[in-house]
């Protein structure tokens, strides 16, 4: 018996086996082929462009996971929005079509390969190293090729690194998915905000993402004064000046960024 534990593509190839004995010797082949998950699709670009579609070309994967790739998944993002959403769900060939665009929209597109494991994998959610359960506002739904999770109403604390768990008899596959950063701007502070000379100015802002952001501060898009105090944790941010004056009346902009993205948010300043 041969066994080769947690094999991989380069395992795959021709096996040769030979019996001996005094009467003789015996040979056969065996040829094995390792199923894996397909590279990415190469060479995304668009070859055609109207006003309210859009041609796109790529090439296949240097990978084909061990058998041949006969279908592609098109999403587009408008640049407005945080998520992609599915526009093609079947596509045989590395070209597709894509109608129904907004004309002078900006979007973004990727391509993508399914991949089906077998035997069928088990999957399971988890957000910062903690299993996640079924709620009333959190739910998943998985497709042969796809895994979904949805949170209704999300809140604050639903920020942070969701893992998606694969796992079968061959082995177990774990993806991390980001979190965009976010700033959490009482409806108040959206308003102009009015404070006597000489008072102190309180500004506090609560953050989330994964990985936590990086936070910068500005006024009117320049460095803050030297008295500003600013105080960063991996929940919240705050902004505090002493004895304002009147100079101090401005935009103050909060941005918090990290390898999913950017987002900012301001407050207006006025000083009585």
């Amino acid at each position: 018996m041969l066994l080769i534990p947690e094999s991989s593509r380069i395992d795959a190839g021709k096996y040769e086996i030979t019996l001996e004995n005094s009467a003789g010797k015996k040979s056969a082949d065996i040829y094995v082929r390792v199923l894996d998950s397909p590279g990415p699709p190469l060479n995304l670009k668009p070859v055609k462009i109207d006003k309210e579609s859009i041609t796109l070309q790529w090439d296949s994967p240097l990978i084909d996971g061990g058998a041949k790739i006969t279908n592609y998944i098109i999403e587009k993002r408008e640049s407005t929005r945080k998520a992609f959403a599915t526009a093609i769900t079947k596509c045989p060939t590395t070209s597709v079509t894509i109608d129904d665009l907004g004309e002078g929209c900006e979007y973004y597109f990727r391509v993508s390969v399914p991949y089906v494991a077998r035997p069928k994998a088990a999957v399971n959610w988890v957000k910062d190293g903690q299993p996640l359960k079924r709620t009333t506002r959190v739910n998943f739904n998985n497709t042969p090729t796809k895994a979904y999770i949805s949170v209704k109403e999300s809140k604050l604390s639903d920020g942070g690194q969701y893992t998606l768990l694969l796992k079968n008899p061959g082995g177990e596959k774990a993806t991390q998915i980001n979190v965009e950063p976010d700033l959490d701007i009482d409806p108040e502070l959206r308003k102009i905000v009015s404070i006597k000379a000489g008072t102190s100015l309180r500004l506090f802002i609560p953050i989330k993402g994964r990985p936590s952001p990086t936070i910068k501060w500005d006024k009117d898009e320049e460095t803050l004064k030297e008295t500003a105090q600013v105080e960063i944790t991996s929940s919240y941010t705050s902004l505090v000046i002493d004895k304002m004056s009147r100079n101090d009346s401005g935009k103050y902009t909060v941005t918090a960024q990290n390898s999913s993205g950017t987002k900012s948010a301001f407050v207006v300043v006025r000083v009585l």
